[in-house]
């Protein structure tokens, strides 16, 4: 459940800039300069778009969890 939490998360849980990026970056393992130009985005927004995807991600990430009705949940951002 949690490999198909993963998957959900990234295909139907961001939006489709923040998927190209974290593909990109964390599956296909290519070097952020090779995505920018994919995304459209100057290297200094980049930065903000890869950050932005990661905290979508894992959000997205944590209620697929429960949707998918994971034993434990992981959660990737610690909240007070």
């Amino acid at each position: 459940n949690i490999v198909k939490s993963v998957n959900d998360a990234l295909h139907y849980g961001v939006d489709p800039v923040s998927k190209k990026i974290l593909i990109g970056l964390y599956i296909n393992h290519q070097r952020w300069v090779d995505i920018q130009p994919l995304i459209y985005r100057e290297h200094t927004s980049f930065s903000v778009y890869r950050k932005h995807a990661l905290i979508s991600f894992a959000y997205s990430f944590e209620g697929w969890q429960v949707k998918n009705h994971c034993d434990k949940v992981i959660k990737l951002i610690e909240t007070e």
